[in-house]
């Protein structure tokens, strides 16, 4: 993701395979940013940046357009302006596990007015919780461990996504917190179910690891699913319906044995009928671990892929009623 120039450092984010020209001195690579965590959504790439100078991790963003590299001839194209999203002051980070997760979901309203899913995944009533088109981030913060929520503006039709370059700032509402500060919680993995208008993701208390769900609007964490010792990963089918999510128990690392889980969404937005379809438990028959469930939505099924044992694959289809 990431493009290093013959001139000096370039800390653009690019298509294109990591280069560098050596060599580089330890001052110079003490003095780089950290990248991690880039997503594309809605026309725009996000992903978070931590730099050397405060420690801190902000959350950024720009036009996801094209960016030429010239192959090691010509000048490199500029990069589109990025902004930052996170406020100033605010570190972008999740504690869960010890060594962390993922920290920032980004997500799209309902449309003002349009259909949207019941909480079973089904069309139901409109609704009105924000402008048609705008983006929503819900972000840890690591100062307070708390979630905190920005409503991004939407792209304007037929407009381009490139900011105005004299602008200070992103033109964005005030962020909102979203959860009470509490030590003792951490969160992490989290997505937004726009449909129901809440971020869900991992919440860990003391020893204890669930599913939850948290208000797009703030609100105490609610939860939907109480594994046997850890959970995470987890992924929205594309109607809503059901939710797909990695397990796995002591002593095991996730990488040796694991479980890829599946739930379907109940009308009042609880999980129910929520079983193992992949992996394996501690002591039950071969070791698989199971890794990155991903939702491929065709004309005749929604799949569930899941990728195992780091070369090979398997896929599991949810047949549409």
């Amino acid at each position: 993701f990431f493009f290093q120039a013959e001139d000096g450092i370039r800390d653009d984010l690019v298509t294109g395979v990591q280069t560098c020209a050596l060599p580089i001195s330890a001052q110079v690579v003490g003095s780089i940013p950290l990248w991690s965590e880039p997503r594309l959504h809605g026309g725009r790439l996000f992903w978070l940046e931590r730099r050397p100078e405060d420690g801190r991790t902000r959350l950024l963003m720009r036009p996801a357009g094209p960016v030429l590299i010239g192959g090691g001839e010509g000048p490199v194209a500029p990069a589109p302006a990025s902004r930052e999203v996170t406020p100033t002051g605010a570190d972008v980070r999740s504690r869960i596990h010890a060594y962390g997760g993922g920290a920032y979901a980004v997500g799209e309203w309902p449309n003002r007015g349009a259909t949207t899913a019941d909480p079973s995944g089904t069309q139901g009533s409109g609704s009105d919780v924000s402008p048609s088109g705008s983006a929503v981030v819900v972000w840890i913060d690591d100062q307070d461990r708390c979630l905190w929520r920005l409503d991004l503006p939407p792209l304007e039709s037929g407009a381009s996504p490139e900011p105005d370059a004299a602008a200070p700032a992103l033109t964005a509402a005030a962020p909102l917190r979203l959860t009470e500060p509490a030590p003792e919680r951490c969160f992490a993995d989290g997505l937004i179910d726009a449909t129901r208008s809440r971020w869900i993701g991992v919440l860990e208390s003391g020893e204890q690891e669930a599913l939850v769900s948290v208000p797009l609007a703030g609100g105490e964490p609610q939860r939907l699913h109480q594994p046997a010792d850890f959970c995470g990963y987890a992924v929205l089918s594309p109607s809503g319906s059901h939710l797909a999510w990695v397990e796995w128990q002591r002593p095991s690392m996730p990488w040796e044995r694991s479980q890829l889980w599946l739930g379907r969404f109940t009308q009042e937005g609880s999980l129910a009928d929520c079983r193992p379809i992949a992996g394996s438990a501690p002591g039950a028959g071969p070791a698989v671990s199971v890794f990155q469930p991903l939702w491929v939505p065709d004309r005749k099924s929604t799949r569930l892929n899941s990728s195992h044992q780091i070369i090979s694959y398997a896929v599991f289809c949810l047949k549409k009623k």
